[in-house]
């Protein structure tokens, strides 16, 4: 059997073994000390649900600190994809060609018959699937591609807040910002501009050159 172990932002540690115990079942051990450790997921892959386990170390200060992953995961490896969670329940059945590998904002975006929509954890379809593209919530926004390949965004009810009216678009920041390219008719050309997450143009100031946005990432 195949076994995957993620790690994710763990600060200053050098030296981890992997015990197996019992069979099925991943032990990190950590045998130095870590001064920050922030999330630690321990699971299996193949093509049968993952097992989660809690893990628990010690920082530097000698407080334990008890990790126990709580999150539904895409499974298996290849499609049809479902999702289970970290008891080994299905949630939902292996029925999609693709989709997000984890939940955002409680959904996740699914496709079939090369067509996206979005479920929620119960595997409750609560966007039907009729977009040619779509991407995770991104601060209470999906950006969408509809059947007139053009981008607008959905809200997490999966209604449509933001007109399918963009050449491109991106995802919504921190900041409440996208970046969208869309027909400007006084120009007679497609240009850039910034969008707030109603739909409102941010500033008065269109450009040719998608990089004039330095903060997207921020």
């Amino acid at each position: 059997m195949k076994f995957l172990v993620k790690i994710r932002k763990i600060i200053k540690w050098s030296l981890i073994s992997f015990v197996i115990i019992p069979i099925g079942v991943i032990a990190l051990k950590v045998t130095t000390n870590i001064n920050i450790v922030r999330n630690i997921t321990v699971f299996i892959t193949k093509n049968t649900p993952p097992t989660f386990i809690t893990t628990i170390i010690k920082t530097l200060d000698g407080v334990p600190i008890v990790y126990e992953p709580k999150i539904v995961v895409r499974w298996p490896d290849t499609p049809p994809y479902g999702y289970v969670d970290g008891k080994n329940n299905i949630i939902v059945r292996r029925i999609y060609d693709d989709g997000d590998k984890y939940f955002q904002d409680n959904r996740a975006a699914v496709q079939k018959n090369d067509l996206w929509g979005f479920i929620n954890k119960t595997g409750r379809e609560i966007v039907a699937l009729e977009y040619y593209q779509a991407r995770s919530f991104s601060n209470g926004r999906a950006c969408v591609k509809g059947i007139s390949d053009l981008f607008g965004y959905l809200d997490k009810d999966g209604k449509i807040v933001i007109d399918l009216e963009f050449e491109e678009a991106s995802d919504f920041n921190k900041h409440g910002e996208a970046r969208v390219k869309k027909w400007v008719p006084e120009d007679k050309r497609s240009r850039y501009c910034l969008i707030d997450s109603n739909g409102e143009m941010i500033g008065t100031t269109y450009y040719d050159d998608k990089h004039f946005w330095h903060r997207e990432n921020k």
